[in-house]
């Protein structure tokens, strides 16, 4: 059984989706700055602004990783 949701549905506070994002948005910090991540990650309302920003910062962060774990 697959689940199918509206992208345009608004993000629910307590939702996994909410949490994940906060996780994420912590490590963009990390990697850009609170200034220019407070501003991307304000504009993120609804499922389809997630995915967005998934698709966004995670190339970005994993390149970080795998930077960082040539430095080891």
């Amino acid at each position: 059984m697959s689940a199918e949701f509206d992208d345009d549905e608004p993000i629910r506070d307590g939702s996994n989706l909410q949490a994940f994002l906060y996780t994420l948005r912590k490590a963009h910090i990390e990697l850009e700055g609170i200034d220019a991540v407070r501003i991307r990650f304000e504009r993120i309302r609804s499922r389809r602004h997630a995915r967005e920003y998934f698709d966004e910062v995670m190339p970005r962060l994993i390149e970080e990783r795998k930077r960082r774990r040539k430095r080891r």
